[in-house]
C-alpha cells in the first residue's frame, strides 16, 4: 500500500497537470512506470545480506520547452524489501573490510533484513522523433537528473553465535538511514499507439554508490552499508496532453 507521502507526491503531480496543458507548454504529459531494479551492494557492507533485485514504481510529469528539449518531474519509490539471512562471517552483516571487525571467525548470525528507498528527481531531457514511416509514432528521450535519494534499512536479530558486538543481541532491531542527491539518468522510448497515450520503455541509472547508511551500534562500532551504482529496466504508460 503507498504511504501517505507517496499519496502526496501523486497529488503534487495531479495539480501540476492542468498547468501542463496550458499553451507555453509543449506536449506535456504525466505517466507512471514500474521499473525492475538492480541494486548491489559492497562486499562486506551489505552484499548478499539485503535484497538485490526489486522492483520500484514511479509516478512523472513532463513537458517540452520546444521541439528537442524539456523537464521531468517524478517520484521513484522502493518499497520495503526484506530477505532472511543465515550468514558466517563473510556476510553476516554491514561491516568493515574484514568480517566483524576484527570479530571471531566462528561469530554469525540469524536475521531479517529490510529496505527502503525513495528516489524524488527532476530531470532535463532531450527528445528525438523519427519521420519515417515505420518509425513515425516513436520517440526517443536520453534525460540527465539529480534525485533526493533517501534510503532506509532495517535489521532484526532472530539468533547468534560467537563474539559479536553488544548490539547483536537476540531480538535487537537495528536502524539507519541516510539522505544524499545523487546524479541520474533515464534513456526512454516511447510508442504513442493513440493520440493521447504512450507506452514507455526505459533504462534508468542511478549514482547511489555516494551512499553510505549508518547502523546504530554501540560506542566501539561502527557498521554500515555502502551501495553500489543501481541499474533498472522500467515499463510505463504516458497520458500526453493536446
Amino acid at each position: 500500500m503507498l504511504n501517505s507521502r507517496t499519496l502526496a507526491t501523486a497529488l503534487v503531480l495531479s495539480s501540476i497537470a492542468p498547468l501542463a496543458s496550458a499553451s507555453h507548454f509543449k506536449q506535456s504529459y504525466i505517466g507512471l512506470e514500474a521499473i525492475q531494479t538492480n541494486q548491489n551492494y559492497k562486499l562486506h557492507y551489505g552484499r548478499m545480506v539485503f535484497k538485490e533485485n526489486t522492483r520500484n514504481l514511479s509516478i512523472f510529469a513532463g513537458f517540452k520547452f520546444n521541439q528537442c528539449f524539456g523537464a521531468e518531474l517524478g517520484y521513484e519509490l522502493q518499497p520495503n524489501k526484506r530477505k532472511n539471512v543465515e550468514a558466517g562471517f563473510y556476510t553476516a552483516i554491514p561491516a568493515g573490510e574484514n568480517t566483524f571487525n576484527g570479530q571471531s571467525y566462528a561469530a554469525s548470525i540469524s536475521s531479517i533484513n529490510a529496505i527502503k528507498g525513495q528516489h524524488p528527481y527532476l530531470g532535463i531531457f532531450g527528445e528525438y522523433k523519427f519521420n519515417s514511416t515505420h518509425l513515425e509514432h516513436m520517440r526517443f528521450q536520453a534525460m540527465l537528473g539529480a534525485s533526493v535519494s533517501k534510503i532506509r534499512i532495517k535489521q532484526y536479530i532472530i539468533n547468534k553465535s560467537g563474539t559479536l558486538p553488544a548490539d547483536y543481541a537476540i531480538g535487537a532491531t537495528l536502524t539507519g538511514a541516510r539522505v544524499k542527491v545523487v546524479p541520474m539518468i533515464k534513456l526512454s522510448a516511447a510508442h504513442d499507439f493513440t493520440e493521447r497515450f504512450a507506452l514507455r520503455l526505459s533504462v534508468n541509472y542511478h549514482n547511489l554508490r555516494l551512499i553510505r547508511v549508518k547502523i546504530d551500534q554501540d560506542a566501539t562500532h561502527s557498521q554500515s552499508i555502502r551501495l553500489r551504482d543501481t541499474f533498472g529496466i522500467g515499463l510505463g504508460v504516458v497520458y500526453l496532453f493536446i
